[in-house]
C-alpha cells in the first residue's frame, strides 16, 4: 500500500485533515480502519488483561471492544465478500470455521469482552489477506503514528485498570510496564503499516504531543525550562519524530506538510464563522479582519482559541 505521513506544527490541522481523508474514504467505499489519537492506548487505556493467545503479552480488551463496535457500525455493508482463511477457536463454544464471513469475528469481539483483543488481531490479519485477494479495499488511518515507536508505555504488566503514574525521578518503574511490542493489539497495528499486502492506502500523522516521554510535572515543566534557559527546539519533521525504528518501518512514504492558513483560507474561515454567527459580525470588517490575521498568525488552533473573544 501507499503510505502518507502528514506533519506540521501543533494546531495546524493534521487531525482535521485526517478526518477529511476519512470521509473521502467512506464515500469511495473503502473499508475504514481509523485509529484516532493512538497515544490513548499507551497512556490512558481502558481495562487490559493477560493475552489468551500469546503468553507474556497484554490485551487491550476494552479499547479493542470499542474499536470493533465502531468498525462494525462503519463497515457492516462492506465486508460481504470477506471471509476467514483458517479456523479460529477461543473456547468450546466460540469457534469460527475457515471460510466463514469475516463479520462473525467482529461480532464475537463485540459480544465477548474477554476475546475482543484477539478478535481484533484476527480481523487485522484477515483484512490484509482479503485485500490482497481483491475482495475489498482498505484505508488505514493512524493519528499520531510515532507513538507506536515509543520506548515505553504506561500499561502495567500486573494491573488491569489504569492508574495514573506518580512522578518519580528514577526509571525503575519502566520494568513494571509493558513495551509497545508486548501489547498484542499495538504490535498488530504496527503490522498494518507494512507493505506486504495490496489494495490498501495508509494515511498517518506525526505529532510532537504523540511522543511518549518523561517530563517534569505539568506545574513545573516551564520552570525547569526557564532555569536551564532551554528553548523548545523539538523538530516536527517525520525523521525526528519517528526515530530510527519508526523511520525503518515507515520508509518509503510520501510526506505531506500541513501548514497554517493562507490569507484566502483565513478570510474564508472568518466569513464562515460570521455566517454561522459563531463570532460577531464586526469580525468581517476589513480592518478588524486584519487584526484577526495578526492575532492568530493564521494558525487554526489559535484562531479557535481566540474566536471566543471575537
Amino acid at each position: 500500500p501507499i503510505r502518507y505521513v502528514l506533519y506540521g506544527k501543533d494546531g495546524y490541522g493534521k487531525s482535521t485533515a485526517l478526518f477529511h481523508v476519512l470521509y473521502y474514504g467512506y464515500q469511495q467505499n473503502f473499508v475504514l480502519m481509523p485509529f484516532t489519537w493512538l497515544k490513548r492506548w499507551l497512556n490512558r487505556h481502558g481495562e487490559v488483561a493477560p493475552s489468551t493467545y500469546t503468553p507474556g503479552q497484554i490485551d487491550h480488551i476494552v479499547d479493542a471492544n470499542i474499536f470493533l463496535k465502531n468498525f462494525r457500525q462503519a463497515n457492516s455493508d462492506r465486508l460481504n465478500d470477506c471471509i476467514t482463511h483458517r479456523e479460529y477457536s477461543w473456547s468450546a463454544r466460540d469457534k469460527i470455521q475457515s471460510g466463514a464471513p469475516l463479520m462473525e469475528v467482529v461480532e464475537l469481539g463485540c459480544e465477548r469482552l474477554a476475546f475482543a483483543a484477539d478478535a481484533m488481531n484476527v480481523l487485522i490479519r484477515e483484512m490484509k489477506i482479503n485485500c490482497t485477494e481483491g475482495r475489498c479495499k482498505m484505508m488505514v488511518l493512524v493519528d499520531g503514528v510515532n507513538t507506536l515507536f515509543s520506548d515505553f508505555t504506561l500499561v502495567h504488566k500486573e494491573k488491569r485498570i489504569f492508574e495514573k503514574l506518580k512522578y518519580q525521578h528514577t526509571e525503575e518503574w519502566k520494568t513494571q510496564h509493558a513495551t509497545v511490542d508486548e501489547c498484542s493489539v499495538l504490535k498488530n497495528i504496527k503490522k498494518l503499516l507494512r507493505r506486504d499486502y495490496k489494495n490498501a492506502v495508509i494515511v498517518t500523522t506525526v505529532d510532537k504531543t504523540a511522543s511518549l516521554k518523561v517530563t517534569d510535572p505539568r506545574n513545573r515543566w516551564w520552570i525547569s525550562k526557564q532555569r536551564k534557559m532551554e528553548p523548545d527546539t523539538d523538530s516536527v519533521l517525520p525523521f525526528a519524530l519517528l526515530g530510527d525504528s519508526g523511520w525503518s518501518a515507515m520508509e518509503p512514504f510520501i510526506p505531506v506538510q500541513v501548514d497554517k492558513y493562507s490569507e484566502d483560507e483565513m478570510d474564508a474561515v472568518i466569513d464562515y464563522h460570521v455566517d454561522k454567527r459563531w463570532i460577531r459580525p464586526e469580525a468581517g470588517d476589513p480592518k478588524l479582519r486584519k487584526e484577526i490575521h495578526f492575532l492568530s498568525n493564521r494558525s487554526p488552533k489559535d484562531f479557535h482559541n481566540f474566536s471566543a473573544f471575537f
